[in-house]
Order: C-alpha cells, then structure tokens, then sequence
C-alpha cells in the first residue's frame, strides 16, 4: 500500500527542513542488523510474464494517459532496473475502457467484488485472469473515494491486494487525484502510484493468500514496526525524499522507486533506479536482541517481537554508537535524532542526545539515549535518524526496548 499521511516525519521536516513526500520470519542467513534489510520471497508466485489490465472510464480526461503509461512501463529501462532481480520479465498490456460513468462516490469495500464480478465474468469483457495478470483500476479525479466513511486519500495513495477464490484476482487501485509531492500534477500524481504499485503486484501478486516479496529479514524486525507493516518493494523505499523522480524518454512519467535486494546485500543505495544522487546513511551499531510488545500488523493485537535493537529501561540512559556512512568519505551531511516511526508523532518517551550532528562517511558518533517511560501500548519506541544533505534525505529506523 502507497501510505501519503507521515505526521511523524514533521518533527524531522522542521527541524533540519526536509521534506515527506503477517510475516514469516526471514532466512537464517538475514544480513547484519546495521545494514539495510533484505525483503524476503515468502515462496508464492509472482507474475513472471505480466499482463497488465488497465481498467479506465471513457469519460475520464486522464484515462489516455493512464493507459499509454500503463502499455510502455513494461518494455522500459525503469522497468528492468526495479523488476529483473526478482525474476520479472517484460510485461504486456491490454485496455478496459468502460463506457458507464463512474460512480460519484465509492467505499473501498464496494470495489473488490466489483472486480471480481467484472475479471471473472466471461460476459464482461474484462480480459480472464490467468495467474500472470494484474487489473489496475484507474479511478477518475471526480470519484470521492472513501474508507471506514472517511477520505480515502487521508489514509492512502493506491494499493493492491488478491481476492482469493479460483483463479485467485490480483488487482491495483490508483485514485488519481490523491496528493503525492508539492507540485505534482494529476498525471505525476497517478503515474508514481500506478508505478509503486504495479511493480509491488508483479512481485508480490497474491499477498493475502500465497505471498512472494513481502516482509523484512528477521534481523531487521524494526523495520517491520517503523513502517507499521508496509513492507514490499516500493514501500521499502517509500518515505525517502528522492523517492519520485521522472523517468526517461521510453517513460517519460512520474514513478516511484523500488527496493534493491542486491544493492542492499552490497551497502549500497538499496532504491532502484539509480538516479545519479549521492548516497549516505547511519548504521546503529551494539545492537542487542530484544523482545518486545508491539503493535501487530493488524493495528490492534499487542504481539511479541524479536527485533534488533537497544534494551534501554524505563528511567535509564544509554549511550550507543552510529557510524555514518556514504559513497563519497569527502561528503559531509547533516543528521536529526528523534523518536518516532514512519507515520505518527512522537509521545515524549525519549531525550537524544545529540539530537542533531554532522560529519562524514566512517565518522563514529556518540548518542545518549534515556527513556522516561515505556510507551501507552507494549514496549517497543521507535526511533529515526534522518540523514540530509542538499535537500535529500535518507531515513533509517531503529527501536528501543523499554521494559
């Protein structure tokens, strides 16, 4: 799922001014906790010759252009650079334009049997799913989409999911008016949606009933709990400030960056494409094994994890190491501490300090660490220590245990 709302990054933002655009466990060999996970095949299939089914409305001022990205994204460059590690070859596509107005307001839950009446009726004329076939539904701007009764793009930008049964259905949903960046058109805003979120259902198109590319090694559980389980390819990547950029002239749209398996394994720039900007980061060193209370992936069910972290009681201060690292041992940029994960405001459980340092690639730096409580719900506080340097940022979670 494309999350758009990051109100925990906004103590971040301000104070160095950036900008905010159920598991299996990982394999024995997991990568060391410092480094950048890996996200782990959980062995179900993936499309491996995709046929992209671009679902769109006649009257829908952007549906041409929906549908031409949809027919060149699987021939392009950017396609082979995201997809190929994983097994993923050059995908087709064929055209749903459905001459009916859209409707003028839709809940979410009303569209999964929507598609899978329309994808499994040979009356139709939706092409049959065939176990390499995705529907990627575009919803016109002048739909008001919903959830749970709210404003579906306070929650969201796009997902997809699988609706089980024989054959099971894999689909995409791209509202194309919910907000992506400042400055963003419609277009770019549904194209790095669409992007995200094709390329997430090639590599992970049945993730409810036989997942492929989804969750975190077991050595980067934090990972799981900072994201709040948003863990495939594009999510991996999704709250990086150079994360949308604007492909070349074989697609020539807005898309989102894509998780690197390989390039994380190397400690290199772990999103893909590589799009020319420098590459810097932290790596939390002495990190212990925990067991922790957390908020599962449910939202509600208060689990037991296992993550790499540092066991630091309620009313204890600990100072810990983290080296910075970068491509270039001449760059110098900018770090912010703070408590929080991906997407809500800090609870006051934490003083850092420093809470803000600078330095250079190999630079080891002391950060004292005391936590005043244990959080409202388990025992795990996530922290972030966001890396800046000329307007781009990097983010890398790490968790404490207060109990």
């Amino acid at each position: 799922m494309l999350t758009r709302t990051v109100p925990g990054l906004v103590a971040i933002a301000a104070s160095l001014g950036l900008g905010c655009g159920s598991k299996s466990a990982g394999p024995s060999d997991a990568p060391d906790a410092a480094g950048p996970p890996q996200v782990v095949d959980q062995g179900g299939p993936k499309l491996n010759i995709p046929r992209i089914v671009t679902v769109t409305w006649a009257d829908d001022d952007a549906g041409a252009v929906m549908r031409d990205f949809d027919r060149k994204i699987g021939a392009s460059k950017y396609w082979k650079e995201t997809t190929a590690e994983y097994g993923i070859g050059p995908a087709v596509s064929d055209d749903v334009i459905l001459q009916t107005a859209p409707p003028a307001a839709w809940d979410d839950t009303q569209i999964d049997p929507w598609v899978q009446t329309n994808a499994t009726s040979s009356s139709s004329g939706w092409p049959q799913p065939d176990g390499e076939t995705m529907y990627v539904v575009y919803l016109p701007a002048s739909v008001k989409l919903t959830t749970m009764g709210q404003d579906a793009c306070q929650a969201y930008g796009g997902y997809h999911t699988d609706l089980g049964g024989n054959p099971d259905v894999s689909y995409a949903l791209i509202p194309e008016s919910c907000w992506v960046g400042t400055g963003f058109t419609l277009v770019d805003n549904a194209t790095s949606s669409a992007a995200h979120e094709i390329v997430e259902a090639a590599t992970d198109p049945f993730p409810n009933e036989s997942p492929a590319m989804l969750g975190y090694d077991s050595n980067h559980v934090a990972w799981e709990l900072w994201t709040q389980w948003q863990d495939e390819l594009a999510d991996a990547c999704e709250f990086r400030s150079d994360t949308y950029y604007r492909e070349g002239a074989d697609l020539p749209y807005m898309v989102a960056r894509i998780w690197s398996n390989a390039a994380a394994a190397a400690e290199m720039d772990p999103c893909a494409p590589v799009i020319g900007l420098p590459y810097f980061d932290v790596e939390p060193q002495g990190l212990q094994d925990l067991s922790v209370q957390a908020v599962g992936s449910d939202g509600k069910t208060v689990a037991g994890f296992a993550p790499k972290g540092w066991h630091i009681s309620p009313g204890q201060t600990q100072t810990v190491s983290v080296v910075l690292k970068g491509v270039s041992p001449s760059t110098t940029w900018g770090v912010v501490a703070t408590e929080g994960d991906c997407c809500t405001n800090p609870a006051g459980l934490l003083t850092i300090t420093p809470s803000q340092f600078t330095g250079h690639s190999g630079d080891v730096m002391q950060v004292s660490i005391t936590v005043h409580a244990a959080p409202k719900i388990g025992t795990a506080i996530m922290m972030t220590f966001a890396s800046q340097d000329n307007g781009t940022t990097h983010l890398r979670p790490a968790v404490i245990g207060a109990y």
